[in-house]
Parts: structure tokens; C-alpha cells; sequence
């Protein structure tokens, strides 16, 4: 082995220089072709650079060429040959539209504008090698961002223009105030006159009346009246002969009649009294003498009369009328022009004839029994507790239709009517109120006619047990669980709707709205709700409730006209967004995207695809500070709501079968509109 070792080294001594030369051989290889590489590449910019060049200086002389031409065109003057009979017609060109191109590659308009002009040249070497080498690609990041930055200038300028058209509705709104406010003035005015006219005329027809009256007070007719009737006195008195002879020549005074038969009063032929007597002093010298007449009565002037009088005390009645309706219905407006229904301190009173039958319960000896007993389990009974408990009992079996004794003792039989009898009163007797006795009868009624084995029957029996121990705070807190968690309006699709149904529907209850913990614990402890461990926001509630007003910010009309391709969608049907100056579908959510498409007229299920995916483009999450500006805009009451909903016990509680049927009840005697809770009852 030792002797093949010298031949080992020499053949590693020569294998090392091989690789060695074959290492100093390709370096040197490479780098003449990158020195290759950039020759070629410079010897390229440099050709480029010589053609731009070439190209400029061509562009030089043919400048300098025409330059030359105008010079010897303005020494030179050459005659005309010939002038065309052809009569040309200049083309108009648009000087907005029209530009030239100047030697220097520019497009410039008329007035000196320049609407294009051309790239520097003058690069530097590295960034003309960029341009000829490599080509640009855009991120997603920045192509979101350059998408987002054109929707912020499409959303500013469309907010500018909504604020714009705001203006201009509101200084038309104005002018039609003041176009009204003079129409009312001169309407008033008008008014005004007609009863100066009116008072006139009553004046001018009474003095009229007045001067008919003392007319015919001189009438000699009634000088004759009274000739013939002394005439005939006289003739009843004297003898026939005196009577002819007097009759035929003498004829007696006016004054002397009503004196002579003032005298003769008691004979056989007296004056009937009339039904409305006037006196006229006839004479200085007869003080008591005195003619009575009847008031003549004619239909015109009657009619005249009565109507003269009638129309300004019903104007009057009827301007108090109106005038107090006014009030009414402004004092019953809320502070953004809605109407608005009976407070939630007020309830609806009780028709006394369809619920309460005082003469039945005197009639009627099975209602006294009931009464006598319920009030037998108390030591003390004040007076107005026994009416109570007689007017709610009998209002009990008017309820459930019995009318004659035999009815009701048959009705009140089974031990679980009794029971709930005992519990209608105890209720009622306890919160004389008529929002209790409509719900009481209201469960009275459900646990007598529903089936046995109905929900309802045994869900109205432990009403009846709770509502004892139930006020007022305790059934808004059940009614505003009952509203939100458990009911949405599909009508509320922008901030009108909102403002509404606010009014409409959760004013009512706001009223002195219980915050106190004592009151949750006590619907929770009562079976009514149930305390979860998981906070539920109000923003979350009305996201979840409304997803597609409150989850998703819209889009641009452009992008909506896109989307239709030639079709129209009602104005109606498009709403403002909540939460940023683009549009929406006046849609709830998916549930209802069928009768929308449908009222619509979009029954092309490509269509409607698409205009769901762009309702959907741009989500946004509704919470924090975000939400609360929103629910601000819509109606500071919703705001309000959703600071008391997260700051009590109402962001962890929920509603039970009991808490759902009494909130139903206090809801339906509150605004009366009974929710459809057949979905848990059924």
C-alpha cells in the first residue's frame, strides 16, 4: 500500500488544479457574459437615445422648414389663379373640443390650455431600465385601497349633493310655510269680513224688523178692527134701532175702543191673549190701557232670523272645536312630527257596559255567593273593596257568556274554576286598575274555554296566581323584552318608519320605566323571565333584527344601475342608509327578499341574486360609538333605550311562556296590537 501512495498524492495534487482551473474558468466565463449583458443592454438605450434624437431633429427641420415658408409666403405675395364659384362651408368645431398639436408633441385648446403633453425623456439610466425590463404589479392592498379612496370621493360627493337637495327641500318647506302662513292671514281676513258683512246685515234686517213694527202700529186697519168690535158692543148693549143708526153714522176712535173694551172685559165677547204680547202706550191720559197683537210669523223671515243667528254661534263652536282638536293633536305629537298614542300611564277605559253589570250582580245570587266568600277570608272589607269585588266578579261570568244563574253555577263547578275566580279578584282587588281587570278576564276567559290540555289554559292559570304581586314597572319590562327580542316590523326600512314606530309602538311604555335591579330579580324569581349569563347589546338586538339596515353600509346608484341592466326599481323601494351617505334595498333581511323581488316586478333569479350580493358588499360592524351615532340619527329615544337596555338587567334577560302571555296582554291593553305567539303556544 505504501508503495501506491506517491501516485495517490500526485493524483490529488492534479485533480486540485483541475478544479481549481475549472472554478477560475467559469467565474470568469460569467462575468463576461453579465459584461456582455449590460454592453448589450447599454448599446440598446443608446440606439434608442440616437433615434429619439434623429427623430427630434427631423421634427427640427421640418419646423425650420415651414418656419421658411410663412417668412417667404409673407414677403412674397403671389397672385390667385383662379377663385372657385364653389361656395364652402366651414365646419363649426367646438372649441371645448377642439386642440392643436404643436411641434412639441402638446395638444393646446384656442385659449392657451394644454390638454396633453408628453413624458419627460430625461431618465436616469436605472429607471429606463426598470421600464424596459420589468413591468409593475399592483398589490391587493393597494388596489383595495384605490378602491376604497374612489368610493370615499363617490360617497362625499354624493353626501354633498344629498345635503344639497336636504337645503333645497328645506327652503321649499319654508316657502310653502310662508306661502301658507299668507293664505291662512288672508283666509283669516276673509273670514273676518264675512262676519263684519254678516253682523251688518243682521243690524240692517233688525232695524228693518223694528221699522215694519212701528209702521204697522199707525195702520188703519187696526182702527177699523177696532171700529168693527166697538160697533158690535155697542150693538149687544143698546137697542136694535140705536144700534142701526149708530152703526151707520158714527164711527169711533181707535183710542176710545181699547178703552171701552179695557171696561168691558168681563162681558160675553173677550180678546183671546196671544202667545207673545207687546205694549204701546196709546195715550198720556190712559196709562193702563194697552193693545196686545200676535207676532206675525212668515217662513222667510223666520228662516232669515234663525239663520242669521244658527251659522255664528256653530262657526263659533266649530272654530273652539277645531281649535282644541289642534292642541290635542299637537300635544299628542312627538319631537319629530309623528303621532303619537296614549301615554303608558294611560289605559283605555273599560267599557262599563260590556265589562262591568252592576244589575247583575243585584240580580243574581250565585255572583253575590262568589263575592260573599272571597271577601269572608278577610277581617276587614271597606266599602269600596266590596264593589270591587262584586263588579270584577260578575264582569267574570259576562265574560265567559253565562247570563242566568243556572250558566253559572254549571260554569263554576270544577275546583280549578273557583280557584281562578278567587285569583281574578285577588288580582284586581289589589291593582284596582282597568289595564288589570281587561287582562284578568282576558286569562279568566282562557282557562274556562281553552282545552285542558292547551298551553294557554295552564300558562293563564299561573298568570292569574302572579299577577297579585305585579305592578305597572314590572309589565313595561316585559312589553320592551316582548317588542325586541321577540318581534320585528318589516315596515322599518329607513329613519321615518323608525321614528313611527318608536312612537307608535315603545313610547307608550317609557314612561317612569323601571331601572331598578329589585324588579328583574322579582319577574325572575315570579317565573316570568329568566336571567342569562350571556350579555345581549341592543345594537346586536336591532343587527340581528334588521341585518341587512344595520350589518351592511350599501352602495352608489351607479352600482345599482349596473346591477338592473336597463330595469328600474320604484323610488320607493330605496331607502338611505343608516351608517353612510349610499343607498339600500328597503329590505329587512333574506326572509323577505321574496315579496320584495316580487312587488318589484324583478323575477329574473340572476337579478335578484345580484342585487342581494350588492346589499351585501360592504359590511360594517354595528357596535360602539358607530352604533350609538346611528341610533342618535334615527331618534334620540332609541339612543336612550340603548343606553337603559346596557345598563340594566335587560341586556341578560330573556321572557318565559308566563312572561310572553302577560306582556301580550299589557301590550294589546297598551297600544292594541296583540302579537301572533302561536309559534310558542301551539
Amino acid at each position: 500500500m505504501s508503495s501506491y501512495l506517491p501516485y495517490i498524492i500526485l493524483a490529488g495534487v492534479v485533480l486540485v488544479f483541475f478544479v481549481i482551473c475549472l472554478i477560475f474558468f467559469s467565474g470568469s466565463k460569467a462575468e463576461k457574459s453579465h459584461k456582455k449583458q449590460e454592453r448589450e443592454e447599454a448599446q440598446q438605450l443608446a440606439q434608442k437615445k440616437a433615434e429619439e434624437k434623429a427623430a427630434w431633429a427631423q421634427i427640427e427641420a421640418l419646423h425650420n422648414e415651414r418656419q421658411a415658408e410663412r417668412a417667404t409666403a409673407r414677403s412674397h405675395t403671389a397672385p390667385v389663379p383662379k377663385i372657385s364659384t364653389v361656395t364652402v362651408r366651414e365646419r363649426r368645431e367646438n372649441p371645448e373640443e377642439t386642440a392643436f398639436v404643436t411641434t412639441k408633441g402638446e395638444a393646446v385648446r384656442q385659449d392657451g390650455h394644454i390638454v396633453y403633453k408628453a413624458a419627460d425623456t430625461q431618465h436616469s439610466h436605472k429607471t429606463a431600465k426598470d421600464n424596459l425590463d420589468a413591468t409593475r404589479v399592483l398589490s391587493r392592498d393597494e388596489i383595495i385601497e384605490a378602491m376604497d379612496k374612489v368610493d370615499k370621493e363617490e360617497a362625499a360627493a354624493f353626501k354633498a349633493e344629498a345635503e344639497e337637495a336636504k337645503k333645497r327641500r328645506e327652503e321649499e318647506a319654508a316657502r310653502a310655510a310662508e306661502k301658507e302662513a299668507a293664505e291662512r292671514q288672508v283666509a283669516e281676513a276673509e273670514r273676518r269680513r264675512k262676519q263684519a258683512e254678516a253682523l251688518r246685515q243682521r243690524q240692517e234686517q233688525a232695524a228693518a224688523h223694528k221699522k215694519e213694527e212701528t209702521k204697522e202700529a199707525g195702520d188703519p186697519s187696526l182702527a177699523h178692527m177696532a171700529a168693527v168690535v166697538s160697533a158690535d158692543l155697542a150693538a149687544k148693549n143698546a137697542p136694535a134701532g140705536e144700534a142701526a143708526a149708530t152703526a151707520a153714522t158714527t164711527v169711533i176712535p181707535a183710542v176710545k175702543v181699547a178703552a171701552a173694551v179695557a171696561d168691558s172685559a168681563g162681558d160675553q165677547t173677550q180678546i183671546m191673549p196671544p202667545v207673545k204680547a207687546r205694549t204701546h202706550t196709546l195715550s198720556s191720559n190712559a196709562p193702563g190701557d194697552e193693545t196686545r197683537r200676535m207676532e206675525p210669523v212668515q217662513v222667510d223671515t223666520a228662516s232669515k232670523d234663525t239663520g242669521a243667528n244658527r251659522p255664528v254661534q256653530a262657526a263659533g263652536k266649530t272654530t273652539d272645536r277645531r281649535t282644541q282638536s289642534r292642541a290635542a293633536a299637537e300635544a299628542r305629537k312627538s319631537p319629530w312630527g309623528n303621532e303619537l298614542p296614549a301615554s303608558g300611564t294611560e289605559t283605555r277605559p273599560v267599557s262599563h257596559d260590556s265589562i262591568w253589570a252592576s244589575d247583575t250582580v243585584e240580580n243574581s245570587s250565585i255572583i253575590r255567593e262568589c263575592a260573599h266568600h272571597f271577601m269572608g277570608q278577610y277581617g276587614i272589607a271597606t266599602e269600596e273593596f266590596q264593589q270591587n269585588v262584586n263588579n270584577i266578579t260578575a264582569a267574570a261570568f259576562n265574560r265567559v257568556g253565562c247570563k242566568t244563574d243556572a250558566e253559572r253555577e254549571k260554569m263554576v263547578a270544577p275546583l280549578i274554576v273557583q280557584e281562578a275566580l278567587q285569583n281574578l279578584q285577588k288580582a284586581y282587588v289589589s291593582d284596582p286598575q282597568d289595564y288589570v281587570a281587561t287582562m284578568g278576564l282576558r286569562a279568566f276567559y282562557d282557562i274556562v274555554c281553552c282545552p285542558a290540555v292547551s298551553t294557554r289554559h295552564l300558562v293563564a292559570i299561573d298568570a292569574l296566581k302572579v299577577m297579585p304581586y305585579l305592578n305597572r314597572s314590572h309589565y313595561q319590562i316585559l312589553a320592551l323584552l316582548l317588542l325586541f327580542l321577540y318581534s320585528r316590523n318589516s315596515h322599518n326600512v329607513d329613519k321615518a318608519t323608525f321614528g313611527q314606530y318608536i312612537d307608535k309602538y315603545v313610547m307608550p311604555f317609557l314612561d317612569h320605566f323601571p331601572t331598578e335591579r329589585p324588579y328583574y330579580q322579582q319577574l325572575d324569581y315570579l317565573h316570568c323571565t329568566a336571567l342569562e349569563t350571556k350579555e345581549t347589546r341592543f345594537a346586536e338586538i336591532l343587527a340581528d333584527s334588521y341585518p341587512l339596515l344595520f350589518r351592511y353600509r350599501g352602495f352608489t346608484e351607479e352600482e345599482l344601475r349596473k346591477a338592473l341592466k336597463g330595469q328600474r326599481i320604484p323610488r320607493e323601494y330605496i331607502v338611505r342608509s343608516f351608517n353612510s351617505p349610499l343607498i339600500k334595498l328597503a329590505l329587512v333581511d333574506d326572509t323577505m327578499a321574496i315579496r320584495y323581488f316580487r312587488t318589484t316586478g324583478i323575477t329574473e333569479r340572476e337579478m335578484q341574486d345580484r342585487l342581494l350580493r350588492l346589499a351585501k358588499k360592504r359590511p360594517c360592524n354595528f357596535a360602539g360609538e358607530e352604533a350609538l351615532d346611528v341610533m342618535e340619527d334615527i331618534s334620540p329615544i332609541l339612543a336612550d333605550l340603548g343606553d337603559i337596555w346596557d345598563s340594566t338587567l335587560l341586556r341578560i334577560s330573556t321572557l318565559s311562556l308566563l312572561g310572553l302571555y302577560l306582556a301580550q296582554g299589557y301590550v294589546k291593553e297598551t297600544i292594541g296590537e296583540e302579537f301572533d305567539l302561536s309559534r310558542w303556544f301551539e
